[in-house]
């Protein structure tokens, strides 16, 4: 859980670098690598069962993806948790080099990941 709020507080010092003043972009790409890792399971799922993607309609998705952005809110914005990440992440004694080279693993697992279970599912239709 710490290196997925420590993923939203690089993304949001760096909008705050770029001059944005809220936290709509972090919170966007932080669901949406949530979303592409749930996905992944899914997918992954379907590859050990060996079966064929199911037909979902539009409803399904969009509550499906409202609900991962509400718990994204409950665990990273509501009740003013960011000033508390700030102070947590800003630590002089927080090791960012560690928490840096798992940041990059991580997201270049679950862009891999993403994509290569895509096409094997794909595949499998």
């Amino acid at each position: 859980m710490k290196i997925f709020k420590y993923f939203f507080y690089k993304i949001y010092c760096f909008s705050l670098s770029n001059g944005q003043k809220d936290y709509g972009w972090a919170f966007t790409i932080v669901s949406i690598f949530l979303l592409l890792n749930l996905y992944s399971l899914f997918d992954i799922y379907l590859i050990i069962l060996n079966q064929k993607l199911p037909q979902v309609g539009n409803p399904t998705i969009i509550i499906f993806s409202s609900i991962v952005l509400y718990l994204n809110y409950v665990l990273l914005i509501k009740n003013g948790k960011i000033p508390k990440m700030l102070n947590e992440f800003n630590d002089i004694n927080f090791n960012k080099l560690k928490f840096n080279i798992y940041l990059l693993v991580y997201v270049i697992l679950s862009i891999s990941t993403f994509i290569v279970t895509g096409n094997i599912v794909r595949n499998l239709n």
